[in-house]
């Protein structure tokens, strides 16, 4: 490991023992640019939307389903509406952080939500407001990872387990509409938009100041879904640009760690981005988005289950609502969805409960 890594992890365990914090990884999904990064976006592409509906259910369905997850809102709701949101699990905690309020300005307040009852206390201030980050866990401590600044992106990653926040480390270049995981005691980045075009190489590294080039996506793409099964670390759909205008794709791309190569490895339903993705018994579910070719695809509200044994992309069930750019993070055994936007375009302050039908 890396000299400056060890004496990061260190740091991290040291501040982690006197603020008696243990955390798990989650995956969050890339959201939305203000401006010259606008999620909406100026230019839709040329490609056509597959007839994709608001809830995509149909075309989804001929490729077969599974038992469903069932979906219900709890009885409180985040401390604001928020779209775009990084959301991490600490111990029995969830930690909320950065995103867009319902004036689509960014945000810089770092929540503490207890999941089993919803009381929440703001618990600090991020050194600066972003959307579009990403969120990990890692050496006992939470990060975030890039985002962006209005019309610009950072390549910040800041330590916000810290007291206050504090920036750590660096993503090499700016990157917003990110995803990033953690597989073991690595972090994974891809994906993402420097406020010019969208960055290829995927990161890993033990720490936030040892981030490195490991190999570049097949397909470069900005608000693709991640999530990491073993040392396979997947990213689903998003955006792309192309000489005929900017399109959501269906490619999934599979990052082996092992082997450091990347392939397609299967396709989406549809092509889709700005959805939510949690690994649950070894399969990866996503959630809601928008689906459709058009980088003004409608917001959906379908369930979509992957096998990486199989390959295969089934319906596993339905939100009550259709929305995109949500968080989705796994406390204590169970998922929740929190936040994203709405359909008319509103940021929602909803918390829904993922549940199995088994």
């Amino acid at each position: 490991m890396h000299n400056r890594t060890r004496v990061w992890h260190r740091r991290a365990r040291s501040r982690f023992r006197r603020t008696r914090r243990a955390s798990v990884a989650v995956a969050l999904v890339g959201l939305a640019l203000l401006g010259g990064c606008s999620r909406r976006g100026s230019s839709s592409g040329s490609a056509s939307s597959d007839g994709a509906g608001s809830d995509a259910a149909g075309s989804a369905s001929t490729i077969g389903s599974v038992a469903a997850l069932q979906v219900a809102p709890v009885s409180w709701k985040l401390p604001q509406p928020m779209s775009g949101l990084v959301a991490v699990a600490v111990g029995d905690r969830v930690l909320v952080y950065s995103g867009l309020d319902a004036q689509r300005s960014s945000l810089g307040a770092v929540w503490t939500i207890d999941p089993s009852n919803g009381a929440t206390v703001r618990s600090g201030q991020l050194p600066h407001r972003v959307h579009d980050a990403a969120g990990v866990v890692i050496g006992g401590h939470a990060l975030l990872l890039g985002g962006g600044e209005q019309e610009r992106a950072t390549a910040d990653v800041v330590d916000v387990s810290a007291a206050p926040p504090e920036v750590v480390g660096a993503l090499g270049v700016p990157r917003s509409d990110l995803a990033a995981v953690t597989v073991g005691d690595r972090i994974v980045v891809a994906g993402g938009y420097d406020g010019q075009q969208i960055t290829a190489p995927v990161l890993v590294g033990g720490g936030p100041d040892s981030l490195a080039p490991l190999v570049d996506l097949i397909d470069p793409v900005r608000y693709g879904a991640m999530a990491a099964v073993d040392d396979r670390v997947y990213v689903f759909g998003g955006r792309v640009h192309s000489a005929s205008g900017d399109h959501q794709i269906d490619t999934i791309q599979q990052i082996d760690l092992s082997s450091g190569q990347v392939t397609a490895v299967g396709h989406l339903p549809q092509p889709a981005g700005h959805q939510a993705a949690v690994t649950i018994d070894g399969a990866v579910y996503l959630f809601g988005g928008r689906v459709g070719a058009p980088t003004s695809a409608p917001h959906s509200s379908v369930i979509w289950r992957f096998d990486p044994t199989t390959g295969q992309v089934t319906v596993a069930g339905q939100l009550p609502t259709a929305v995109s750019d949500l968080a989705a993070v796994t406390s204590g055994g169970t998922t929740w969805l929190l936040g994203g936007e709405l359909a008319s375009d509103a940021a929602s302050a909803a918390v829904l409960e993922v549940r199995s039908d088994d």
